[in-house]
């Protein structure tokens, strides 16, 4: 039986206001499930009151596979930290990592430790753009790129010299995953076609019906199908409550 799909209308209402910050236009509300946070009209983050470590948005099952695809990375970095769904689910999936979370935003930051931590979950959070940090980091085993501008990719993520750097980032191992809003299947056929000219290996694709969200997966190293993995795939989802009727693959 296919799961239902989280509606963001229908269980995000009756809400309570937590936190207002006039100028970045970010607030923080809560219901009786859940905790969530807005950057202007759009909602960034969710979190489960009752059960803060599991997936609340459909794409982070998705963002997901790349744990499964890197199940023994202890260096990881994410690109965006939003409401901290990642620091919250990792320590479930890898418990031996370590993570680091690169926010421009001060304010997100704030937010996170203190509406969005409730397990006190351990990692290093920086203060600093994405998108100049990449490019004097190395030796990653996995890296998440979740960052926006209105909703809009930022400028420097419109150009291959991007994806090179995020590539450059990782380890001979490496994983990189990437979560884009894109207007058109363009975009995701075009950065296709580049990751797998960078990496020599097809990455997986994925959509979340329902939403804008498209979820690219590549390695330094082949993946594999996601057919050849289904098995695997299934057993992971699984062990870390991870919904994969919420997802499908573009094959």
């Amino acid at each position: 039986m296919r799961s239902p799909l989280f509606s963001l209308k229908q269980d995000l209402h009756h809400r309570q206001l937590l936190y207002w910050q006039q100028r970045e236009q970010i607030a923080v509300y809560e219901n009786d499930h859940y905790r969530w946070l807005t950057i202007g009209q759009t909602v960034q983050s969710v979190m489960a009151r009752n059960k803060p470590s599991c997936p609340v948005l459909p794409h982070l099952h998705a963002m997901a596979m790349a744990l499964f695809a890197a199940p023994n990375a202890k260096m990881i970095m994410e690109l965006g930290l939003g409401g901290g769904a990642l620091a919250r689910l990792l320590p479930k999936t890898h418990p031996q990592a370590r993570l680091t979370s690169v926010e421009l935003s001060p304010t997100v930051i704030d937010c996170f430790r203190r509406f969005f931590n409730p397990e006190a979950c351990v990692s290093q959070v920086i203060q600093a753009d994405g998108c100049k940090q990449i490019v004097k980091t190395t030796n990653l085993e996995l890296l998440f790129v979740d960052i926006f501008q209105s909703s809009q990719l930022p400028p420097a993520m419109e150009q291959p010299e991007f994806y090179r750097h995020c590539l450059n980032a990782l380890n001979h191992n490496g994983v990189l995953c990437l979560n884009l809003l894109p207007q058109n299947a363009l975009l995701v056929r075009n950065l296709k076609q580049l990751l797998l000219q960078l990496t020599g290996h097809p990455p997986w694709v994925f959509r979340v019906p329902g939403y804008r969200n498209a979820i690219l997966v590549a390695g330094k190293k082949p993946l594999g199908t996601i057919t050849e993995q289904a098995k695997n795939l299934k057993r992971f989802a699984q062990r870390h409550h991870l919904d994969l009727s919420l997802i499908e693959p573009v094959l």
